[in-house]
């Protein structure tokens, strides 16, 4: 009960810094190192991945139970078409319980033009307390994605562009957050990924992930992050059409927890 109430305080002083977002266990298996993530999710990390996304239709489920507390469950449904050469796609996420909960829901655009990739996302954020009066706010975030080399992907993204709030205080701007990545194929079954993040209100925090597939269908994946410091391990099950991923994150101070995400690729 304590630790519930202590989450709860925490949340809503930091409702605004959108860090309860579910990314989907085969980015978190990796270190959540979204600027050059290049599935579903990417509409809420760097929206231009959508179209170096590796089928045409995609849909995905995903969830993450903490170990030593159910109270705060994340659900998300991901999902993404193709519309002639460019990509549409859609999050919906859930944090929380009856008693505080977050919900925000993202679409994305994204499109690509030979080595060069740009995406959009509109996102709406509603947080609910019950001791509070609901809080609601749009935001909008942008992102791009080069290949500098066929081993080589440099990738960029910013949120909050328009600096939306979600009361007319101006302690109650959404946090904005900017990153930069690399992701470097070291050969056909290796690449390893960097990336920095800077958030409004937290340290630069340095990103690191490793993604090994050792044939076909299994692929396994790890990470660290310096700011939060955690630790990732993940790994995922590909068939063609459909890929089950399960991604575990460690931190000594607060919480540890599984995801599990299912995806099914239409085409």
């Amino acid at each position: 009960m304590k630790t519930s109430l202590l989450l709860i305080s925490i949340s809503i002083s930091a409702f605004t810094q959108t860090r309860n977002i579910l990314f989907g266990a085969e980015n978190e298996g990796a270190g959540n190192i979204m600027s050059i993530s290049r599935n579903e999710y990417a509409s809420i990390g760097n929206p231009s991945g959508l179209a170096l996304a590796d089928s045409t239709t995609a849909l995905s489920v995903s969830t993450q139970q903490y170990l030593n507390i159910n109270t705060f469950d994340k659900y998300s449904v991901a999902g993404y078409v193709s519309i002639k050469s460019a990509r549409l796609g859609v999050v919906v996420h859930r944090f929380g319980n009856e008693i505080y909960n977050e919900q925000r829901a993202s679409m994305a655009f994204a499109h690509k033009i030979n080595t060069i990739s740009l995406g959009l996302t509109l996102n709406y954020h509603q947080l609910y307390a019950e001791a509070y009066s609901a809080k609601r706010a749009f935001s909008i975030d942008f992102g791009g994605t080069i290949k500098l080399s066929p081993q080589l992907e440099l990738g960029t993204y910013i949120t909050n562009m328009n600096q939306s709030r979600t009361t007319s205080s101006s302690n109650d701007i959404i946090a904005t957050l900017m990153a930069v990545g690399l992701r470097y194929q070291v050969f056909k079954k290796l690449s390893i990924a960097t990336e920095l993040e800077k958030h409004t209100y937290y340290s630069m925090n340095i990103k690191v992930g490793l993604r090994y597939n050792i044939n076909r269908i299994l692929v396994l994946c790890t990470g660290v992050n310096t700011a939060s410091q955690k630790l990732f391990l993940g790994a995922g099950m590909n068939s063609r059409k459909i890929s089950f991923w399960c991604s575990y994150s460690y931190n000594y101070y607060l919480l540890s927890g599984i995801q599990l995400t299912l995806k099914y690729r239409f085409r």
